[in-house]
């Protein structure tokens, strides 16, 4: 552990390193867990300076870290801990990991970075870490003067597999990055005999990087002006920066891929209300697959937010530097010309981030119109399916006023069948003497049916809360009662029959059906005629 903790709690530290440790590192056999390359320069007095690179020399315990703690000759040193997947642990033991920050006095902040790598079953953007830096200045304990800085870089690369289906092609990977910038303390400026002392620890960079940081290397070797820190951060970001065009471009023939389905569904008969969609094939599926791609952006949304303030940071911190501690006449550190390349890239990001909002707004207005579509075909369906109804209720009334028709010829068939009516032997037909009893027991029970129905019509008005005295009566005149009463000359129905909006219910306006009071069938990327 550093011995600064600056103002993190060293026991609430410690127990969240016991917690994760298990899932954070774990020292693979026969695989090296610490590689350090080294630029240094020797020379003796009076003679000219050799600068030589030492490339992936490895680190097995902690003496070996102390070694190189010491070397002042060095220039630059790059540790590198690796990792095989993007969701494994790192290639280190937790022991090795510990004494490398001991021996170096790095800050406590570092572990902020290393928690969110290592074992992962589901990705999280939110526990990844913006820019953290520290100035240390000289004290009597270490004359030294020096920066601290840490931050994470998220890339995108192509998986080296083939996805599975509903799997992305794309897999979003992190390199973490610390770097201790140290000043000689005898002066304001650098040494003309040694440069600043740089130490670099990067976790899981890429393959690309680490060939990138060699050639700088070996570069540096016969040309000086390329010994500067700035570049390192330079290659790392312009390595992270690499790929989320195209991953954008993959997210954008997805979204058009689904919004064609949409967009150019044709309509059976446009001058008709609801007409049925003819080529219509989508379900439920494809609004799931937009809700992917809407997290997808989101999350991009996220990675270039942090990227951007991480970016800045650098760029601030080499501000600092070249302020401090550059020597303009020699101009061997470079600073103005990476603070440049670092505003380029800020606006690179900036660019990626408008781009992303584009994306997303487009997801939404799919997703909406898919949503309206979808609605829309409902609406369709329930209107097959009141047409349908309609017939069956014509039906049903052809038959009831055919049944009216009958009723009085089976009234009196009925009766003629029953054993009041009967024929003699001569051939002649009698009506018994009881066939009062079927007046006294038919008219009686009718009588009940007609009180019952009347009782419950009376419950069913009750439990209807302030109903208007014209309503009520326009009921009462609409039941059986009618049917004593005196009659009247038939009035036109328009006029008498029918009931005045403003009395019995306020006026509404016809809308299509489904509607909640938004737009149902209509979208920002569309609109569907309703008449």
């Amino acid at each position: 552990m550093s011995p600064y903790l600056d103002l993190d709690n060293t026991e609430s530290l410690r127990a969240k390193v016991d917690k994760k440790a298990c899932e954070l590192f774990e020292a693979p056999p026969g695989e090296p867990q610490l590689q350090v390359s080294r630029l240094t320069r020797q020379g003796n007095a009076g003679e000219k300076e050799i600068t030589s690179f030492l490339k992936n020399q490895d680190i097995t315990d902690g003496l070996g870290i102390k070694a190189l703690r010491r070397e002042s000759n060095d220039l630059s040193q790059i540790f590198i801990v690796r990792q095989n997947h993007s969701w494994t642990t790192l290639n280190i033991s937790r022991r090795l990991f510990e004494e490398f920050l001991g021996a170096y006095g790095v800050f406590s902040k570092i572990w902020k970075f290393v928690f969110p790598l290592g074992i992962k079953w589901e990705e999280n953007e939110f526990e990844f870490p913006g820019f953290a830096s520290r100035h240390i200045l000289p004290s009597k304990s270490d004359p030294g003067e020096a920066y601290e800085s840490a931050y994470i870089l998220r890339r995108v690369e192509l998986r080296n597999r083939k996805p599975v289906e509903g799997q992305r092609p794309w897999s979003i990977r992190q390199t973490a990055v610390y770097h201790k910038f140290n000043f000689n303390s005898a002066s304001s400026k650098p040494s003309s005999t040694q440069g600043p002392k740089s130490t670099f620890l990067l976790i899981a960079p890429s393959r690309t990087s680490e060939s990138q940081l060699h050639e700088l290397f070996e570069l540096s070797v016969s040309d000086e002006n390329t010994i500067t820190p700035w570049n390192v951060h330079r290659l790392l970001v312009v390595d992270s920066l690499r790929g989320w065009m195209d991953y954008m471009a993959w997210i954008e023939v997805q979204l058009m891929e689904e919004s064609s389905c949409v967009v150019l569904a044709k309509v059976g008969a446009e001058k008709e209300k609801l007409s049925p969609l003819t080529d219509f094939n989508v379900n439920f599926k494809n609004r799931q697959t937009l809700k992917i791609l809407e997290d997808y952006i989101v999350d991009l949304q996220v990675i270039l937010s942090t990227m951007r303030s991480t970016v800045m940071g650098i760029r601030d911190l080499c501000k600092k530097c070249c302020a401090r501690h550059h020597n303009k006449e020699e101009e061997m550190y470079g600073c103005d010309y990476a603070i440049e390349e670092f505003d380029e890239h800020v606006k690179e990001i900036e660019t990626c981030i408008m781009r992303a909002e584009a994306l997303r707004e487009r997801a939404r207005s799919t997703a909406q119109l898919l949503a309206d579509l979808l609605s829309y075909e409902d609406a369709i369906a329930l209107k097959e399916l009141t047409g349908r109804s309609t017939k069956d209720a014509a039906a049903v009334k052809v038959l009831t006023v055919i049944s009216l028709i009958y009723l009085p010829t089976t009234i009196v068939a009925n009766f003629f069948s029953t054993q009041f009516v009967h024929t003699s032997d001569n051939g002649r037909m009698k009506v018994s003497t009881h066939a009062w009893l079927l007046a006294v027991i038919a008219i009686p029970l009718t009588a009940l049916t007609i009180a019952m129905w009347w009782a419950w019509v009376g419950y069913i008005n009750a439990s209807i809360p302030e109903v208007p005295p014209s309503l009520l009566d326009t009921r009462r005149k609409n039941g059986f009662r009618c049917l004593w009463r005196k009659k009247r000359a038939p009035s036109d129905p328009e006029s008498e029959g029918a009931f005045p909006p403003s009395t019995i219910y306020p006026p509404k306006i016809p809308q299509p059906l489904g509607s909640s009071g938004t737009k149902t069938w209509s979208s920002t990327a569309t609109t569907v005629k309703s008449g």
